[in-house]
């Protein structure tokens, strides 16, 4: 192990990659979970990057910063990148928040809200409920570790704020931004198909037996039949968000890759 004394390089060096790290631990999912106190997350990324300087591949960043203000441009371009990465492992989330909506909304639940531990917010119970059994898969297969693992793959790309981003790079984040709507409407798909068969079904009973009570009745076949999509849902529930979220990182260690090459 390469010995450090408190050399000006060196601290800057640390102190940079202790703001990406900090970036990462208020914006990915688990890392920012307010449950987490915020005195624990600062040791921790303290830690983290003092194992992360000891990485002898790294590019010498204190060559290329010259003076405060070429400081300040570093820990912004830190802050950026640390946005990035907590910005696309959060899409998983936003996916699961949106599939929420759609089934709370269809099954009727849209007035049923709970104050979500995550957010601080009233959500729908549908919501609530999809977030917190990401949450679990989400540590099941080690998502976490691998937000960190990204991390550390983005110092080995980036070579701090010499490269710039080129247009069609920020045209293809953006489209891949948007796929958390694909993601979510999979995720509700199975309850939507039922609800919107279910109210086909009804109304079309209502218009050959006009003495059957249908408002009556809709209510529970509606909920009868969302549960039973939810059920459904959760048959390929932990799949999904496992393909969804590592797609995710495998893009973004390619869009830090090209984005190193400019």
């Amino acid at each position: 192990m390469q010995n450090y004394l408190f050399a000006e390089d060196w601290l800057i060096r640390i102190f940079l990659i202790w703001v990406r790290t900090s970036t990462i631990f208020v914006a990915a999912p688990f890392w920012s979970h307010l449950m987490i106190p915020a005195s624990v997350r600062i040791l921790a990324a303290l830690g983290l990057s003092y194992a992360l300087v000891q990485r002898s591949d790294f590019i010498p960043w204190p060559a290329s910063i010259a003076g405060p203000g070429g400081v300040i441009l570093a820990v912004l371009w830190q802050v950026f990148w640390g946005l990035i990465i907590g910005w696309i492992a959060q899409l998983v989330f936003a996916g699961l928040h949106l599939a929420g909506h759609l089934a709370g909304t269809m099954l009727g639940f849209a007035m049923a809200s709970i104050v979500d531990p995550i957010t601080q917010a009233e959500n729908p119970l549908v919501s609530v409920f999809f977030t917190w059994l990401g949450l679990m898969v989400f540590l099941a297969f080690n998502g976490h570790h691998m937000i960190l693992l990204a991390l550390a793959r983005s110092f080995e790309v980036d070579t701090l704020f010499v490269q710039s981003v080129t247009r069609e790079q920020w045209v293809e984040l953006a489209v891949q931004a948007g796929q958390f709507f694909v993601f979510g409407l999979r995720i509700a798909a199975p309850v939507v198909a039922l609800i919107i068969l279910v109210d086909f079904t009804v109304a079309l009973s209502g218009k050959l037996s006009p003495q059957i009570p249908i408002l009556v009745i809709s209510f529970a076949i509606k909920i009868l039949a969302g549960l039973m999509g939810l059920g459904l849902c959760l048959y390929f529930f932990s799949g999904s968000v496992y393909q969804f979220f590592t797609q995710q990182m495998a893009w973004l260690e390619k869009w830090l890759k090209a984005a190193a090459l400019y």
